[in-house]
């Protein structure tokens, strides 16, 4: 790269980017992060994250490996070695988050489900196992939530479905009888394929399962009729091409979004029929998806198809065409007449006999996280796509999380006046003030594999992030309180789970409970890489320092430090010098290297 390297910032910047080719590389030292499709390396020295996107091929020997890069199989590498002496099972990830109804959960990819409770004796609250007297499994990949009772939702790698409905005490095995349910309509179906991401339909009567190569699941939460019925597979009989579904969004007015390996599809009829809505989405590998729609200002009731609002400001926050969502049903506006009237294409049914609060569901932002390009933003329900990476540094994004307040109401933005006309009767010819398009949202977050986590903000339209304890993290799992926006929960790729309360600016680490956590941190925290330079052209470029771990000291097959400076054989020089140092001085006298280069 012709721009120098930032020193305080070198182990973020990318190095090596070869997302279609191979790696291959002996005695290296790579400052900064790396990211090809395979690798072959030995002897060498990474001081940013490796991601290889094949890891079934390839091999590391004698390396050093940030934590949480994602390799081919490993040998002899650190600190895979060191974690492997200091504890029997190391952490595993932290792959799923949630602030629940009760307390906080969190899955792991090996140790199973937790929940974040305070003790009976009255002592501080620490993660406590749940669901080992049932089936629950260890390899948690996913967890949902109802957002009106306590049920919630359990998805494992194994592709197994739990069910807690009293908040996560008792859990039920939901997919038990999912063999017998779907051979006969979907033979091709796999039983063991990873469980993903869950969504509930508007009408909150189907629960939607994402799936890592079976599609969608579609299960009916009420018993049905028949009984048969109530398992449906949603996949390429369907329209839904790339059947690996990494996580699942549902709009107010019922349109559900996949994002796949493969972009973005989109169902306006409960998954019976997708089409790819993937237009200037130029990076199509999705990790999260969400949505928010603007909340209508003050409350309407009707009569017919007119509609009385409350404190409303129609003709300046709404224009004809749009569609509104209240008392769960949608419905397209033809005129505004007033602030505080409109007219309907067909009324509500039942009418809305009592003030009700309404959302502007066609002033929808629909965003999606991407491995490698970043977060793109929707205005049109995925019929265009526009990246907003503007201070996003890492553009691996893994993870997804919406700020539930409401921005600022648009009627208070500046405004443009548009005269608009309808053709539809009856209608009122108007001239509606009409703000420019704002976002629908306060703030968004995202997890990053290896920059921890960036803020969002719509009026600057920029991401910011914090040089906190999650800074540098892979972070691998990110949930947001419903109820409190300012209470966010981080789990990284080696099991620690983070909390802030602060919205983000600073955080505490949650390791109460969590096994191995508190054993592994300070052995990651000391075994990290010093350099004698990290500045090009500065005597000793590269070169580990003498206050290096000796792990990566001497961490090379041939027993000298690992990196470009291997071939200088330091630790065999030095202690080759040591021994003849001892052979030649007389009893009783001892001496020391002084190292002059």
């Amino acid at each position: 790269a012709s721009d120098p390297l930032e020193p305080g910032n070198v182990d973020r910047q990318v190095a090596i980017a070869a997302l279609g080719a191979q790696a291959t590389l002996e005695r290296a030292t790579v400052l900064g992060r790396t990211a090809a499709r395979r690798l072959e390396t030995s002897d060498s020295l990474f001081t940013g994250l490796v991601q290889i996107t094949q890891q079934q091929t390839g091999c590391a020997r004698f390396c050093y490996l940030p934590e949480g890069s994602r390799t081919p199989r490993r040998y002899r590498c650190q600190p895979d070695l060191a974690l492997a002496e200091a504890v029997r099972h190391r952490p595993h990830p932290i792959t799923a988050l949630l602030i629940g109804p009760a307390a906080p959960l969190a899955g792991s990819l090996g140790q199973g489900l937790f929940q974040y409770l305070a003790a009976d004796d009255g002592s501080a609250a620490s993660w406590q196992p749940v669901g080992q007297d049932s089936a629950l499994t260890l390899n948690i990949t996913a967890l949902g939530q109802h957002p009106d009772d306590l049920r919630l939702w359990v998805g494992t790698l194994e592709g197994d479905i739990f069910e807690s409905s009293d908040g996560g005490s008792i859990w039920t095995w939901l997919s038990q009888d999912l063999a017998e349910a779907l051979p006969a309509a979907s033979p091709q179906v796999s039983l063991n394929t990873r469980i993903t991401d869950f969504a509930l339909t508007a009408d909150r009567a189907l629960l939607l399962i994402a799936t890592a190569g079976n599609g969608i699941l579609r299960y009916a939460l009420a018993d049905p009729e028949p009984p048969e019925s109530r398992w449906q597979r949603l996949g390429r009989a369907h329209g839904l091409i790339d059947e690996t579904v990494m996580a699942l969004a549902v709009s107010l007015d019922g349109d559900i979004f996949a994002g796949t390996l493969g972009g973005v599809f989109r169902s306006t009829d409960q998954g019976q029929t997708w089409t790819a809505v993937n237009r200037g989405l130029t990076h199509r590998q999705i990790s999260a998806i969400a949505l928010h729609s603007q909340t209508g200002l003050g409350t309407i009731r009707s009569q017919g198809t007119q509609v009385t609002g409350q404190a409303t400001q129609f003709q300046r926050s709404l224009q004809i065409g749009d569609t509104i969502t209240a008392a769960g049903q949608t419905r397209t506006v033809t005129s505004i007449p007033s602030d505080q009237m409109l007219n309907l294409a067909r009324p509500f049914e039942p009418e809305l006999s009592e003030f009700v609060e309404f959302v502007i569901t066609s002033r929808t932002d629909l965003f999606v996280t991407t491995a490698g390009g970043g977060v793109f933003r929707s205005t049109d329900k995925g019929s265009s796509w526009a990246p907003i990476n503007d201070g996003l540094t890492n553009l691996d994004v893994t993870t997804l999380a919406i700020d539930p307040a409401e921005p600022s109401p648009a009627a208070s933005q500046d405004t443009d006046c548009l005269s608009t006309t309808c053709t539809e009767t009856p209608c009122t010819e108007t001239t509606d003030c009409m703000p420019q398009r704002p976002y629908t949202v306060s703030k968004l977050f995202v997890g990053t594999a290896g920059s921890g986590v960036f803020e969002f903000s719509p009026q600057t339209e920029r991401w910011d992030s914090a040089d906190n304890e999650v800074s540098q993290q892979v972070i691998t799992a990110l949930a947001i309180n419903s109820e409190d926006s300012s209470d966010l929960l981080v789990g990284n790729s080696t099991g620690i789970v983070w909390r802030s309360t602060s919205g983000g600016n600073t955080w505490t680490l949650l390791s109460q409970g969590l096994p191995d956590v508190e054993k592994i941190l300070p052995i990651l925290a000391q075994l990290q890489p010093a350099f004698t330079a990290k500045n090009y052209g500065d005597p000793g470029y590269g070169q580990l320092a003498l206050n290096c771990p000796i792990e990566l000291r001497t961490g090379a097959e041939d027993g000298a430090e690992m990196g470009a400076f291997n071939y200088l054989k330091q630790p065999q020089r030095e202690a080759n010098l040591r021994a003849s140092l001892r052979e030649y001085l007389r009893f009783g006298l001892e001496a020391g290297i002084f190292y002059m280069t």
